[in-house]
């Protein structure tokens, strides 16, 4: 491998970058077109994401990130769920023996991560709620929201032991909790399909607010502006998914795979 031309390519590389962005700084535009600035999708997806003097034609979720993953493509979110879902269930099928006989337990860390372990988690399961709750607004939702929860779950088995949790966080609980979690977002998607059966208008699946045929969504007031409450109910419900089942999966791995290695 020659140095020389590595050194000579970084380099370069350097200069292009401090070139580009001394150029974009400057004169306030890229130094390359970006094609994707001139799609229409993209503008499309800005302006029916919240559109106040269009109510009949927007999400109503200032949040654009959410309004894509609940309403432009909430058919690949809830697949997305539903694989996640089916994964934790074959591993459950092959470790499931394994989770009730488990037993396995190691020393506990010293005091004082211990103790600092139980100041941060509270904060820890604190930001991942106002995540889910803000999401409505701001950048956030219940996939990030429960990752960082179930990212808490990991700090406290590392910290006090696996057996410290494994007592509690019982995996058919976890299971159960996941599976209500996914029923619920089902059910709120396909709701406003009732409205068909109800009267003479039509509903949408995942509809978050209200259509040309079909009256459906709740609206709230906040920061001065109308904002829908159905992302915050799927995020919510995505929130309870993605914690139990990223928990469920730690425990698998930890139980299951600490059997593979003494077996």
């Amino acid at each position: 491998m020659d140095v020389k031309r590595i050194i000579t390519g970084i380099m370069i590389l350097v200069i292009i970058v401090i070139v580009s962005v001394f150029y974009t700084l400057n004169y306030n535009s890229p130094l390359l077109p970006m094609t994707a600035g001139e799609r229409s999708l993209r503008r499309l997806y800005i302006i029916k994401s919240y559109d106040p003097e269009n109510d009949l034609y927007t999400s109503f979720i200032p949040a654009i990130v959410n309004s894509i993953v609940w309403d432009f493509r909430a058919l690949d979110t809830y697949f997305e769920t539903i694989v996640f879902f089916t994964a934790l269930i074959s591993a459950l099928a092959i470790y499931h023996e394994y989770l009730i006989e488990a037993k396995w337990d190691r020393e506990k860390l010293s005091p004082i991560p211990m103790r600092i372990s139980k100041l941060i988690l509270p904060m820890t399961f604190s930001i991942s709620i106002a995540i889910v709750i803000k999401s409505m607004v701001s950048p956030g939702g219940g996939f990030q929201g429960g990752a960082l929860a179930a990212l808490s779950i990991y700090v406290i088995i590392y910290v006090h032991s696996s057996s410290y949790l494994i007592g509690k966080l019982n995996h058919s609980l976890l299971l159960f909790i996941r599976s209500i979690a996914i029923l619920c977002i089902s059910f709120l998607a396909i709701l406003p399909l009732l409205n068909i059966i109800m009267g003479d208008c039509y509903g949408y699946l995942f509809q978050i607010y209200s259509k040309p045929e079909c009256d459906f969504g709740a609206l709230i007031n906040i920061y001065g502006g109308s904002v829908s409450l159905v992302p915050l109910i799927y995020n919510v419900f995505e929130y309870l998914a993605i914690f139990s089942g990223f928990t469920l999966l730690l425990l698998i791995i930890i139980i299951g795979g600490y059997r593979e290695r003494i077996s």
